[in-house]
């Protein structure tokens, strides 16, 4: 019935100047199919042949000589490339002074041509959704298209499909892949009769036809829309950097067709040498951007990281993810450098119970030499501290930090130690720090004792 009309309608179109060939515009690998669909409704005629569609909220005036106007709500099937259902509110107007027909005797029936033609529409195929609106493309309406009949009880209308008739609409298809946006024209035909009484009496329900034929205008779906998260990557995927400094990873979220997706919350977890979480959200271009401060020693990190497209606070299953990874390295030594001291802090837990240490290490032209004891003998210590050797020394002004490998109670582990020679004698100005990595640390300004730190 609209093969027909469909090439009649474009060729009116483009030597009427009202659209324009289609440019070479470039397929969205993503983009679905285009938008040529048929929609029809068969309203039936008594209760007894079934319901294949529904029509509800009609309105019509009838007007001899002037502006008749129709509106109503239509479901029916969609069939083509998202076949499904579709539900349309239509609205439009014809008038009678133009091209009118002569009524019948004892009734009145209009004939018009139609000047107003406004139409939103929904179609659900499965998971799309197509969402679109019609217009009118006037100049072309230039015979008789419309009427309508009405006696004591009955109302119908009707739009014949005359060549010179033609919609133009924009749809936006939304998917899995995001949302595009369509456009071309439509033709129409429907005969609609409403009793205006007791519709549930047999003969006397709505009956009728709706049909209309979508054609695109052969530009491809333009993509307007970032569609779900199905995919996530951190850069860089591995780093190094100095010990307690910091660290910054890139998320990066796309959707289905590599595009940046939709904004979402990304969440964090680190394991290894630093334990810690964190979140944020990705902006247009899909990415955002995450910082954590590493440890004190050297060590490394495991980084993930997932999209949290149900917003549930949780990385589940079925969401997408990235992982990084993280060292931690020593930070670069001073060529030269002395540091010695030795003496008390006091104990964190233990206000009575001093933690005693001594240490002595010095570099000349790279060359490091070294030792430190640590003692510490709470009763939930009472541990012992040995350093093995020195891995570097750094020297900044009266700051010094001190790497390397040590015992605790004869178990290998690695340690560091920073101290400041802030004054002399140093007892309560100096400070001495240690920790290591097999979890033990004190620090404190020093009770007793004194720190030198020497540029040579």
């Amino acid at each position: 019935m609209f093969t027909g009309l469909r090439i009649s309608i474009l060729s009116l179109l483009l030597a009427f100047g009202l659209v324009t060939a289609p440019s070479a515009i470039a397929a969205d690998p993503a983009a679905p199919p285009g938008f040529n669909e048929a929609f029809a409704a068969n309203i039936p005629f008594s209760l007894s042949q079934g319901t294949t569609a529904t029509l509800s909220n009609f309105q019509a005036n009838c007007n001899k000589g002037g502006v008749s106007t129709f509106s109503f709500r239509v479901t029916g099937s969609a069939t083509g490339a998202y076949p499904g259902t579709f539900t349309e509110d239509v609205a439009y107007s014809f008038d009678s002074s133009l091209d009118a027909g002569s009524p019948a005797q004892g009734e009145l029936f209009v004939r018009g041509r139609l000047i107003r033609y406004e139409a939103s529409f929904e179609l659900l195929s499965g998971e799309t959704t197509v969402t679109g609106t019609k217009h009118l493309i006037t100049g072309l309406a230039d015979t008789t298209n419309a009427e309508c009949f009405e006696s004591s009880d009955t109302k119908s209308a009707a739009v014949r499909a005359f060549p010179t008739l033609a919609l133009s609409y924009e749809a936006i298809i939304a998917t899995g892949s995001g949302q595009f946006r369509v456009a071309g024209t439509s033709g129409v035909e429907h005969v609609i009769a409403y009793p205006p009484s007791d519709p549930s009496t047999p003969g006397r329900t709505p009956y009728g036809f709706f049909g209309q034929e979508y054609s695109s205008d052969g530009t491809p779906p333009q993509r307007i829309g970032p569609g779900p998260a199905t995919s996530l990557t951190l850069s860089p995927p591995s780093a190094t950097g100095e010990v307690g400094t910091n660290h910054t990873v890139t998320a990066s979220v796309k959707d289905a067709s590599g595009y940046a997706a939709a904004p979402t919350v990304v969440r964090f977890t680190v394991v290894g040498s630093t334990n810690t979480t964190g979140s944020c959200a990705t902006g247009p271009e899909g990415t955002c951007t995450f910082t954590y401060t590493g440890p004190r020693l050297p060590g490394a990190d495991s980084i993930t990281a997932c999209a949290d497209e149900n917003s549930n606070g949780s990385c589940d299953s079925a969401e997408p993810t990235g992982e990084a990874t993280m060292a931690w390295l020593l930070p670069a030594g001073s060529t030269y450098g002395k540091a010695t001291g030795g003496g008390q802090i006091p104990h964190a837990t233990d206000p009575n119970t001093k933690v005693a240490f001594g240490f002595h290490v010095q570099n000349v032209n790279g060359s490091l030499t070294g030792s430190c004891s640590v003692v510490d003998q709470t009763p939930a210590r009472n541990l012992q501290i040995k350093c093995v050797d020195v891995s570097r020394l750094v020297q900044t002004g009266t700051h010094a930090t001190v790497f390397g490998n040590a015992t605790v109670n004869g178990v290998a582990t690695t340690y560091r130690i920073d101290v400041d020679d802030i004054g002399e004698p140093g007892r309560g100005k100096d400070t001495f720090s240690i920790e290591t990595s097999s979890g033990y640390a004190a620090a404190g300004v020093i009770s007793q004792g004194n720190i030198q730190v020497h540029s040579q």
